[in-house]
């Protein structure tokens, strides 16, 4: 596969669908990345039948951010990550430095 946006569903439809096999409950899908291809990969998701809900959260990309700025991304996610997972609905959240 030579689209980013296919091999990255390809590759997180294995990874729900080996879960949802020993699981007894839906997926509760978060994708956390810099680009489009993880995002819409996840959302593409949405419609198979093991995801329960997908959350996605896009860093920032451009202009190039420095390490600080993603460090401060990073500390953002972290403190919001308790809310993040147990939240039970999809959501779509963009990240701001």
């Amino acid at each position: 596969i030579d689209d980013p946006t296919e091999w990255k569903a390809a590759c997180f439809k294995t990874q729900v669908d080996n879960f949802a096999s020993t699981s007894l409950c839906a997926v509760n899908l978060l994708s956390v990345g810099d680009s489009l291809y993880e995002r819409t990969a996840a959302q593409g998701l949405l419609s198979s039948d093991n995801i329960g809900v997908c959350k996605t959260v896009k860093f920032v990309d451009t202009p190039k951010p420095t390490i600080a700025q993603l460090r401060g991304q990073i500390t953002s996610l972290i403190a919001g990550f308790e809310t993040i997972a147990s939240a039970g609905h999809s959501f779509d959240v963009d990240m701001e430095l």
